[in-house]
């Protein structure tokens, strides 16, 4: 088992936790966005004392940007959770109480490699319905540790 598969399959058991942080990181943005001086004015700074403004064309731009950005990603781990669901739903009750287990080590490998697989299948779907080039999932450690600290952060980057 690797301990990359093991990390995704994690994530995957506690998508739900994934999806409430995205929903406080867009309450988040919203306080941040409606926290700001939206009026004209007097700021002191290096260049001395003059009035600043709000630039709608710049700042309303951005969060309404920001708020799509956190929307979608929102979507796609709700598709997720949908067809992780479905997944769980056809496995047998055995299977489930496997699963149902807080440690993965006691997952049979077989069982291991199949929700792995599911989970391949799921994230080229997402891959394939938002037009993004799908990842090549074979994770090798190697003994460079930069080379292994990359491939840590392009794994964490879904």
């Amino acid at each position: 088992m690797d301990s990359f598969d093991e990390l995704l399959i994690k994530k995957y058991l506690h998508i739900d936790k994934e999806i409430s942080k995205l929903y406080e990181y867009k309450n988040k943005l919203k306080e941040v966005f409606y926290s700001q001086n939206m009026a004209t004015h007097l700021v002191y700074d290096a260049h001395g004392v003059h009035s600043e403004g709000f630039r709608q064309d710049i700042k309303v731009i951005n969060y309404l940007e920001s708020l799509d950005i956190v929307e979608e990603r929102i979507n796609r781990y709700r598709i997720r959770k949908n067809y992780f669901k479905e997944f769980i739903c056809s496995l047998s009750d055995d299977e489930k109480e496997k699963l149902s287990l807080k440690c993965l080590n006691k997952i049979p490998p077989f069982l291991f490699e199949r929700i792995i697989g599911e989970i391949r299948e799921i994230e080229t779907a997402i891959n394939f319905r938002y037009g993004i080039e799908p990842e090549n999932f074979d994770v090798v450690l190697t003994e460079n540790m930069n080379v292994n600290v990359e491939r840590m952060c392009d794994f964490f980057a879904i």
